[in-house]
């Protein structure tokens, strides 16, 4: 994946979106910055890949405001490979539905 570390700053320069929220809960702050890459720049060999259109990464941190933990963060990054194709707004309407569905029992 040296494309997407290329285009999280280290290398040469990937053309990319990105979008970034920031949220408050009484409990935490949570930011997301969302990036997403046109995957044909990125991968050279897609042949075991005949949709694929993006990669993206989210990068989430949290700073909890009460409870135990009050003041603690964490930071959590998580890729994603996509037939969408590579801009922020799509990408991260999926991504931000994926993550909220419900957890159902198998």
């Amino acid at each position: 994946m040296a494309g997407i570390q290329a285009a999280r700053g280290g290398g040469q320069d990937i053309r990319h979106q990105s979008y970034t929220t920031l949220e408050k809960d009484p409990g935490r702050i949570e930011r997301r910055c969302y990036t997403v890459v046109d995957a044909t720049r990125v991968l050279h060999d897609r042949s075991g890949w005949v949709d694929l259109a993006s990669l993206g990464w989210v990068e989430f941190e949290r700073q909890l405001l009460s409870g135990p933990k009050v003041g603690s963060r964490t930071h959590e990054v998580r890729f994603f490979i996509s037939s969408l194709p590579p801009q922020v707004a799509p990408f991260a309407h999926a991504v931000r539905g994926h993550c909220e569905l419900p957890w159902q029992p198998p």
